[in-house]
Protein backbone atom coordinates (compact mmCIF):
# COMPACT_ATOMS: atom_id res chain seq x y z
CA UNK A 1 0.00 0.00 0.00
CA UNK A 2 3.42 2.40 0.36
CA UNK A 3 3.87 2.74 -3.02
CA UNK A 4 0.11 3.48 -3.93
CA UNK A 5 -0.18 6.10 -0.98
CA UNK A 6 3.22 7.97 -1.75
CA UNK A 7 1.74 8.32 -5.61
CA UNK A 8 -1.63 9.34 -4.25
CA UNK A 9 0.29 11.93 -2.10
CA UNK A 10 2.79 13.27 -4.88
CA UNK A 11 -0.45 13.89 -7.00
CA UNK A 12 -2.29 15.73 -4.46
CA UNK A 13 1.02 18.22 -4.35
CA UNK A 14 0.73 18.61 -7.81
CA UNK A 15 -2.70 19.80 -7.73
CA UNK A 16 -1.74 22.28 -4.58
CA UNK A 17 1.15 23.70 -6.74
CA UNK A 18 -0.89 23.82 -9.71
CA UNK A 19 -3.98 25.22 -8.00
CA UNK A 20 -1.75 28.09 -6.96
CA UNK A 21 -0.20 28.73 -10.39
CA UNK A 22 -3.53 28.99 -11.69
CA UNK A 23 -4.67 31.15 -8.82
CA UNK A 24 -2.64 34.49 -10.01
CA UNK A 25 -2.82 36.13 -12.96
CA UNK A 26 0.94 36.05 -13.98
CA UNK A 27 0.67 32.28 -13.70
CA UNK A 28 -2.31 31.97 -15.72
CA UNK A 29 -0.56 33.96 -18.39
CA UNK A 30 2.06 32.13 -18.34
CA UNK A 31 0.47 28.77 -19.14
CA UNK A 32 -1.65 30.42 -22.02
CA UNK A 33 1.04 31.70 -23.36
CA UNK A 34 3.15 28.58 -23.06
CA UNK A 35 0.00 26.31 -24.98
CA UNK A 36 -0.52 29.04 -27.24
CA UNK A 37 3.12 29.04 -28.54
CA UNK A 38 3.40 25.20 -28.41
CA UNK A 39 0.78 25.03 -30.41
CA UNK A 40 2.14 27.33 -33.00
CA UNK A 41 5.24 25.23 -33.31
CA UNK A 42 2.91 22.21 -34.13
CA UNK A 43 3.81 21.37 -37.96
CA UNK A 44 1.38 21.03 -40.98
CA UNK A 45 0.67 17.69 -40.26
CA UNK A 46 -0.13 18.02 -37.71
CA UNK A 47 -2.24 20.73 -38.35
CA UNK A 48 -3.94 18.40 -40.62
CA UNK A 49 -4.82 16.07 -38.42
CA UNK A 50 -6.49 17.76 -36.03
CA UNK A 51 -8.65 19.38 -38.75
CA UNK A 52 -10.13 15.81 -39.26
CA UNK A 53 -10.58 16.10 -35.43
CA UNK A 54 -12.88 18.89 -35.97
CA UNK A 55 -10.15 20.89 -33.59
CA UNK A 56 -9.06 23.90 -35.07
CA UNK A 57 -5.94 25.13 -33.89
CA UNK A 58 -5.47 28.55 -35.42
CA UNK A 59 -8.63 29.71 -33.72
CA UNK A 60 -7.71 28.81 -31.11
CA UNK A 61 -4.20 29.88 -31.06
CA UNK A 62 -6.13 33.43 -31.40
CA UNK A 63 -8.09 32.84 -28.57
CA UNK A 64 -5.64 32.19 -26.36
CA UNK A 65 -3.98 35.60 -27.17
CA UNK A 66 -7.27 37.52 -27.11
CA UNK A 67 -7.95 36.07 -23.71
CA UNK A 68 -4.56 37.09 -22.39
CA UNK A 69 -4.45 40.62 -24.53
CA UNK A 70 -8.05 40.58 -22.59
CA UNK A 71 -6.29 39.99 -18.82
CA UNK A 72 -3.78 42.60 -19.70
CA UNK A 73 -6.99 45.09 -19.47
CA UNK A 74 -6.23 46.22 -15.75
CA UNK A 75 -2.37 46.19 -15.90
CA UNK A 76 -2.46 49.67 -15.09
CA UNK A 77 -2.81 48.84 -12.03
CA UNK A 78 0.33 46.33 -11.46
CA UNK A 79 2.27 48.98 -13.49
CA UNK A 80 0.66 51.59 -11.07
CA UNK A 81 1.74 50.10 -7.59
CA UNK A 82 5.61 49.25 -9.44
CA UNK A 83 5.95 52.63 -10.32
CA UNK A 84 5.28 53.88 -6.48
CA UNK A 85 7.68 51.25 -5.52
CA UNK A 86 10.20 52.11 -7.45
CA UNK A 87 9.88 55.93 -6.42
CA UNK A 88 10.08 55.08 -3.04
CA UNK A 89 13.26 53.50 -2.75
CA UNK A 90 16.07 55.50 -0.99
CA UNK A 91 17.84 55.53 -4.65
CA UNK A 92 15.42 55.09 -7.74
CA UNK A 93 16.54 53.48 -10.11
CA UNK A 94 17.06 55.52 -13.70
CA UNK A 95 16.20 52.03 -15.35
CA UNK A 96 13.45 50.85 -13.94
CA UNK A 97 11.67 54.52 -13.49
CA UNK A 98 12.09 54.66 -17.54
CA UNK A 99 10.87 51.07 -17.59
CA UNK A 100 7.88 52.13 -15.74
CA UNK A 101 6.86 55.29 -18.32
CA UNK A 102 7.56 52.73 -21.00
CA UNK A 103 4.97 49.92 -19.46
CA UNK A 104 2.57 52.05 -18.95
CA UNK A 105 2.29 53.81 -22.46
CA UNK A 106 2.55 50.30 -23.84
CA UNK A 107 -0.28 49.38 -21.33
CA UNK A 108 -2.43 52.47 -22.77
CA UNK A 109 -1.61 51.99 -26.52
CA UNK A 110 -2.68 47.99 -26.22
CA UNK A 111 -6.03 48.54 -24.07
CA UNK A 112 -7.40 50.95 -26.44
CA UNK A 113 -6.55 49.18 -29.60
CA UNK A 114 -7.86 46.10 -28.05
CA UNK A 115 -10.98 47.48 -27.15
CA UNK A 116 -11.20 49.19 -30.58
CA UNK A 117 -10.54 45.89 -32.16
CA UNK A 118 -13.85 44.61 -30.43
CA UNK A 119 -16.40 47.86 -31.45
CA UNK A 120 -15.92 49.05 -27.54
CA UNK A 121 -14.33 52.02 -28.27
CA UNK A 122 -14.64 53.71 -31.96
CA UNK A 123 -11.57 54.90 -33.28
CA UNK A 124 -10.69 54.89 -36.96
CA UNK A 125 -9.29 51.73 -38.23
CA UNK A 126 -6.09 53.67 -38.97
CA UNK A 127 -5.32 54.99 -35.82
CA UNK A 128 -6.35 51.63 -34.13
CA UNK A 129 -3.17 49.89 -36.24
CA UNK A 130 -1.00 52.91 -35.68
CA UNK A 131 -1.62 52.07 -31.43
CA UNK A 132 -1.08 48.33 -32.19
CA UNK A 133 2.61 48.90 -33.61
CA UNK A 134 3.48 51.75 -30.61
CA UNK A 135 2.09 49.30 -27.59
CA UNK A 136 4.87 46.69 -29.48
CA UNK A 137 7.33 50.14 -29.83
CA UNK A 138 7.30 50.26 -26.16
CA UNK A 139 7.29 46.99 -25.01
CA UNK A 140 10.39 47.04 -27.64
CA UNK A 141 11.79 50.03 -24.93
CA UNK A 142 10.99 48.07 -21.84
CA UNK A 143 13.18 45.29 -23.33
CA UNK A 144 16.05 47.34 -24.70
CA UNK A 145 15.96 48.69 -21.10
CA UNK A 146 16.45 45.43 -19.72
CA UNK A 147 19.57 44.86 -21.47
CA UNK A 148 20.75 47.81 -19.69
CA UNK A 149 19.78 46.74 -16.65
CA UNK A 150 21.13 43.51 -17.28
CA UNK A 151 24.31 44.32 -18.02
CA UNK A 152 24.46 46.94 -15.37
CA UNK A 153 27.03 47.09 -12.52
CA UNK A 154 26.43 45.18 -9.57
CA UNK A 155 26.61 41.59 -8.71
CA UNK A 156 24.90 38.89 -11.59
CA UNK A 157 22.63 36.60 -9.20
CA UNK A 158 20.51 33.45 -9.64
CA UNK A 159 18.55 33.39 -12.25
CA UNK A 160 20.28 35.88 -14.46
CA UNK A 161 21.13 33.89 -17.30
CA UNK A 162 17.99 32.48 -17.54
CA UNK A 163 16.72 36.76 -17.37
CA UNK A 164 18.81 37.24 -20.42
CA UNK A 165 17.65 34.43 -22.62
CA UNK A 166 14.18 35.13 -22.01
CA UNK A 167 14.84 39.22 -22.65
CA UNK A 168 16.86 37.40 -25.81
CA UNK A 169 13.85 35.53 -26.85
CA UNK A 170 11.32 38.45 -26.55
CA UNK A 171 13.67 41.19 -28.51
CA UNK A 172 12.66 39.97 -31.66
CA UNK A 173 8.86 39.33 -31.00
CA UNK A 174 8.89 43.30 -29.93
CA UNK A 175 10.52 44.37 -33.39
CA UNK A 176 8.64 42.09 -35.33
CA UNK A 177 5.53 43.76 -34.12
CA UNK A 178 7.05 47.14 -34.21
CA UNK A 179 6.78 47.63 -37.67
CA UNK A 180 4.16 46.86 -40.49
CA UNK A 181 4.24 43.97 -41.85
CA UNK A 182 6.34 42.00 -39.72
CA UNK A 183 10.32 41.44 -39.89
CA UNK A 184 10.46 37.09 -38.86
CA UNK A 185 8.46 34.29 -39.94
CA UNK A 186 5.46 32.50 -38.18
CA UNK A 187 8.20 29.45 -36.79
CA UNK A 188 10.35 32.08 -35.62
CA UNK A 189 7.66 33.97 -33.95
CA UNK A 190 6.55 30.24 -32.47
CA UNK A 191 9.95 29.49 -31.59
CA UNK A 192 10.82 32.61 -29.20
CA UNK A 193 7.11 32.86 -28.03
CA UNK A 194 8.02 29.63 -26.49
CA UNK A 195 10.99 30.04 -25.18
CA UNK A 196 9.84 32.73 -23.52
CA UNK A 197 7.07 31.31 -22.61
CA UNK A 198 8.50 28.30 -20.91
CA UNK A 199 10.84 30.03 -18.90
CA UNK A 200 7.69 32.45 -17.31
CA UNK A 201 6.06 29.26 -16.85
CA UNK A 202 9.38 27.47 -14.91
CA UNK A 203 9.57 31.01 -12.55
CA UNK A 204 6.12 30.70 -11.68
CA UNK A 205 6.40 26.97 -11.05
CA UNK A 206 9.21 27.62 -8.73
CA UNK A 207 7.10 30.13 -6.68
CA UNK A 208 4.38 27.75 -5.72
CA UNK A 209 6.99 25.58 -4.08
Amino acid sequence: MAPKNDTMHKFNELMVRLNRLLSNPSGIDKVLMTTQYTLALLPPSALSSTRSARINIPKLTSLISDIRMFMRLWGLVGIYTWGLSTLSASRPSPIEIAQVFANTCFQICENVAYLSSHGIVRIRKKTEGQLWLWSSRFWMAHVALEFVRLFGGGRRGKGWERALLSNCAYAPLTVHYSVEGGTISPEAIATCGSVAAVIGLQNEWRKTA
